[in-house]
């Protein structure tokens, strides 16, 4: 129970130490006038159709590779509703 509750408070302080630390430098970029972009929604698409040719051929390849894509694409799948509607844009 010990090491499961510090897994946990490792996981939640990593998680919001990684969002905290990002406002500093990123104000310091913008000061400095660089602009952000995000990326292009046919480069985009170009990108997970390509991802998704380099998933067949690995997963036939390596029963292992399958396998765990297979859960982390069923994790991706049940996550979809929140990744879509839990956080304002």
């Amino acid at each position: 129970m010990i090491i499961k509750h510090v897994c946990e408070a490792n996981d939640l302080n990593s998680y919001v130490s990684m969002n905290f630390n990002q406002i500093k430098p990123m104000n310091e970029l913008k000061w400095k006038r660089v602009k952000f972009r995000n990326l292009n929604n046919k480069f985009l698409i170009n990108l997970k159709k390509a991802w998704k040719e380099v998933v067949q051929e690995e997963s036939k390849k390596d029963l292992l590779f399958a396998k765990v894509y297979s859960a982390y694409q069923n994790f991706r799948n049940q996550y979809a509703i929140w990744g879509e509607k839990g956080y304002l844009k």
